[in-house]
């Protein structure tokens, strides 16, 4: 039986989202998150991140006031990406979170 090393247990979703690397948006939807960071589908339009780069995060869970969690791209898949979020955001993150159980 294999363990899971993580900090943070992580939470499955399928949730769209918004995402900015250097003011381009791009759709996304989430995997999974937990109060960590988070896995993200890659973008359909071709676009791909590198390691290293800062997003900001859109979660329109009220279109007229999204909630923005700023992380960076700690790994790149074939076909997802991995989300590290800065650190200071709880309060974002939880009201996230507390909209997927």
């Amino acid at each position: 039986m294999e363990t899971e090393n993580r900090r943070h247990r992580r939470r499955n979703t399928l949730m769209a989202i918004m995402f900015t690397p250097n003011g381009e948006r791009h759709s996304a939807s989430v995997l999974n998150m937990s109060e960590g960071g988070a896995r993200l589908c890659l973008p359909e339009d071709d676009w791909t991140p590198t390691e290293g780069a800062a997003l900001r995060m859109f979660f329109e869970l009220d279109p007229d006031q999204p909630i923005v969690v700023h992380g960076l791209v700690v790994r790149v898949g074939i076909d997802h990406l991995g989300v590290l979020f800065a650190p200071a955001q709880e309060q974002q993150i939880n009201e996230v979170l507390s909209s997927l159980r």
